[in-house]
């Protein structure tokens, strides 16, 4: 008889199964055997070594596989031309996403004020520090402000051995840091917005973290070279009104970059106000 190793039709090879040559002996049958149509050459006993080479496309997922041996008598029903199958799973491991501190809580709130510049740390790895890590923010009604940007990705690359094969995908950033950097203007006073972040992997899993910023009304971050004068017009106020709700200012010669002052009483008194 001559065995064969195969995959059992129901279930096939998936992508980056793959059997070596079969091994077998054959031995000469006896001058007995009959009919004389049947092979007089078996490879009986056998054996065949299935292989898998897992690849970023295999995270996270899991495959039943079985596989039966089969002999060539087309004499023999059925039955017994196969044996009952012998099934097994593979299970690939996937990437653990999270993002950690100093990344803001989620849901937090962070308040900020018109021209102070606001930076948010976001930083998220893959806990098994395999998988590579990206970190974007949302499109839409959860986007980035006007005005707002992400500075480019800082990479941890992973200590862990490097595997054969293809490495797309893995050990070279599981871990990614970036900075959303956002100044608001005059327009975004009082803008309350919800903000979110996916931390991805090219497997296709992702977490997400989602912020609440708040642009505060009255106060103000003064811009390099700026006068009390020029942040006056721009609120249209007067700047002694402006100075005198600062009494932490020791003159107008001592302003500093970035210095958050209030900007007083905006409201213009109207005729029959009281």
């Amino acid at each position: 008889l001559v065995i064969s190793v195969a995959a059992d039709m129901q279930t096939g090879l998936a992508p980056g199964f793959e059997w070596t040559p079969p091994a077998c002996e054959s031995v000469p049958a006896p001058a007995s055997w009959s009919p004389v149509s049947i092979p007089r050459t078996s490879c009986n006993p056998i054996s065949r070594q299935l292989t898998f080479t897992a690849d970023v496309t295999h995270a996270g997922k899991s495959r039943e596989l079985c596989v039966l041996a089969e002999n060539d008598q087309t004499q023999c029903p059925d039955t017994l031309s196969f044996s009952p199958p012998i099934c097994f799973t593979v299970d690939t491991p996937g990437p653990e996403i999270r993002f950690k501190a100093p990344t803001p809580a989620e849901d937090e709130l962070l308040l900020t004020f018109l021209g102070c510049p606001l930076q948010v740390e976001l930083l998220a790895e893959d806990s098994g520090r395999y998988f590579d890590m990206a970190i974007s923010a949302e499109e839409g009604e959860f986007g980035l402000p006007d005005g707002a940007y992400l500075d480019p990705p800082t990479c941890s690359p992973s200590t862990l051995p490097t595997p054969p094969g293809d490495t797309t995908g893995v050990l070279t950033c599981v871990e990614v840091q970036r900075r959303m950097v956002w100044r608001p203007e005059l327009a975004q006073q009082g803008l309350e917005k919800r903000v979110c972040f996916s931390a991805t992997t090219l497997t296709g899993h992702s977490a997400t973290r989602c912020i609440n910023l708040e642009v505060s009304k009255c106060r103000y971050c003064l811009q390099p070279g700026e006068t009390l004068q020029a942040v006056a017009v721009s609120f249209a106020t007067d700047w002694l009104q402006i100075f005198g709700a600062n009494a932490h200012l020791r003159g107008l010669d001592t302003l500093s970059e970035f210095e958050l002052i209030n900007l007083g009483t905006l409201y213009p008194a109207r005729a029959g106000d009281t």
